[in-house]
């Protein structure tokens, strides 16, 4: 194969991959959230305690150093969540959400110590249930309205009207 046929081909696969890589969610100008609440499991105010990424099987159990690993294994991440306000759903005070890895699979990027306002749903899909040891786990993405709750004062307070907030009552808390 000549040199110029190798450097075409190598182009054209770089091309694919980057185009494989892509978050394809479709953001409407002007949504409303608060509308879109409505058709949303659970909506609410939380920090990020941690985040922990890991490498997952496709059936949803966690690859071990040195173990086996398929194919079509994927990067997930699990955040700790300090819940702060519950406009929508049953979320617990301490909750554990997954979002994809951020790296084309339209995973949200979760900081730890940052507060969030959060648009999640709740999936029973298997390998998800699988890694949470749970019969649902609650998802975001960054196709969702899930954004840092610092400055969305304004779509707060829309939310605190439309959906009167509960908040935890936390006899202690770590320090």
């Amino acid at each position: 194969m000549t040199q110029r046929k190798l450097i075409g081909l190598l182009f054209a696969l770089m091309l694919v991959a980057s185009n494989a890589l892509a978050c394809s969610c479709i953001h409407i100008v002007g949504a409303d959230p608060v509308a879109a609440a409505r058709g949303t499991d659970a909506v609410f105010r939380a920090r990020a305690v941690a985040t922990v990424a890991v490498l997952t099987n496709d059936d949803g159990t966690i690859v071990y150093k040195d173990g086996r690993e398929t194919q079509s294994g994927f990067v997930q991440r699990l955040v700790a969540l300090r819940v702060e306000e519950v406009f929508k759903g049953d979320v617990a005070p301490l909750t554990i959400l997954i979002t994809g890895s951020g790296a084309g699979d339209c995973g949200y990027g979760f900081e730890d110590g940052k507060e969030y306002v959060i648009f999640a749903t709740l999936s029973s899909e298997k390998g998800l249930v699988k890694l949470a040891r749970s019969t649902q786990v609650l998802t975001t993405s960054s196709c969702t309205f899930t954004q840092p709750a610092e400055p969305a004062a304004e779509l707060l307070t829309a939310l605190r009207t439309k959906f009167p907030p509960k908040q935890p009552f936390w006899v202690s808390w770590p320090q």
